[in-house]
């Protein structure tokens, strides 16, 4: 591992919302956190003070492993503007004492409105527990992807969200400005955003500028149990870690989060034990910069790795005018490269991981049985 890749590389681990998508045997689990602003916040709770939206982890295990996660779309909550007023909007699931929930908060000029879109009786708690295992979810539709049928209806610019069945099907939900409500279209497959997309969500600028003035936004974290918490403290008794928030803003728009993959950190099995190793990065009170690598044996975890370098402050970080980090890691799986930076091809027999500089140069690095290699993938 080059000294510039342990000099700035960093794991994300904030507290969350409480909402989890775990790893192998729990021992690192993803979170997710929906920060809103007071007046969203404000306007969910004068609607329903009791209502909880649902956790990460009350979602079936093969929803979880498959969703794009993003910082403006999760199962159980998608940020757009639905009204077409260049604001954001906010739809949460979830439920309260009687009922399964779709709630909106649509923008209403310089405040929010709570719109009710769909109240379920909830199953008879004796019989199950209605909130786990859940086979319905979240999905943030852009216009590009409006069914003809009803893009005479939806005003351009405006995106809208389906609740997606888990196998059966979808119902796509568009907000109507002239009711104040939104209406539906059930003829409609499942629809994701992807990074193709982004463009008519927000331009670069605009996304910069509404990420400074507290835009509602989904945070992704990691955490690890008790035995994964006592070997990160042998590298580091004081770790810490970067917040989401300190990456350049374009960064978190495109970046597709997963129980693999964290800007900051990856999950993947990289020794081929079929257990989940970690590579994980941080700092000690701003202090030092650590990165550390955890690899399974056997039985348990070992640290195989533990650097410490300077201290970098992403807010002194600058990129293309933004402040902020602009390298990031990602989760590769096994698959073949041409070696066209490299020199030689390279067929990857098990999980490896990315260092990506933004708009600049990526390296793969994979495990040898004693190392890390490098291997670069583009410049």
């Amino acid at each position: 591992m080059p000294a510039y890749f342990k000099y700035l590389l960093t794991l994300l681990l904030i507290n969350s919302y409480g909402t989890a998508f775990t790893g192998t045997k729990e021992h690192f689990s993803v979170n997710y956190q929906i920060v809103l602003p007071e007046t969203i916040k404000t306007a969910l709770k004068n609607y329903d003070s009791s209502f909880v939206t649902y956790k990460a982890n009350d979602f079936s295990a093969e929803i979880i492993s498959s969703y794009p996660f993003r910082v403006w779309q999760s199962p159980s909550a998608v940020i757009g503007d639905f009204n077409g007023d260049k604001m954001f909007d906010v739809v949460f699931l979830g439920y309260n004492a009687k009922h399964r929930l779709a709630i909106g908060i649509v923008s209403n000029k310089n405040t929010y409105k709570a719109t009710e879109i769909i109240k379920l009786d909830l199953p008879n708690k004796d019989k199950i527990n209605p909130h786990k295992n859940l086979t319905i979810y979240l999905s943030l539709v852009p216009d590009r992807k409006f069914p003809d049928e009803i893009k005479g209806n939806i005003n351009a610019g405006c995106n809208a969200f389906q609740i997606i069945k888990q196998g059966k099907g979808a119902v796509l939900y568009y907000y109507q400005s002239d009711e104040n409500r939104f209406s539906f279209y059930k003829g409609s497959k499942p629809l994701f955003y992807n990074y193709k997309d982004d463009s008519s969500f927000l331009s670069a600028s605009e996304w910069k500028q509404s990420y400074k003035n507290e835009m509602p936004r989904i945070k992704y974290s990691m955490s690890f149990s008790s035995r994964i918490q006592s070997i990160i403290k042998k590298c580091s008794p004081d770790f810490e870690t970067w917040d989401q928030d300190d990456y350049i803003p374009i960064i978190t728009k495109l970046y597709e989060f997963s129980p693999k993959q964290l800007l900051s950190a990856v999950v993947g099995d990289f020794n081929g034990d079929k257990v989940s190793d970690a590579i994980l990065t941080g700092h000690s009170k701003k202090i030092n910069s650590i990165s550390m690598t955890i690899l399974s044996n056997g039985n348990d975890y070992k640290l195989h790795d533990c650097s410490n370098g300077s201290y970098v402050d992403p807010q002194k970080e600058w990129y293309t005018g933004e402040l902020g980090f602009f390298s990031y890691l990602e989760y590769v799986p096994p698959k073949k490269f041409e070696g066209i930076f490299s020199g030689y091809p390279l067929e990857l027999k098990r999980d490896a991981y990315k260092w990506d500089v933004f708009e600049k140069t990526s390296s793969l690095y994979y495990f040898d049985g004693k190392n890390f290699k490098e291997y670069l993938i583009s410049d």
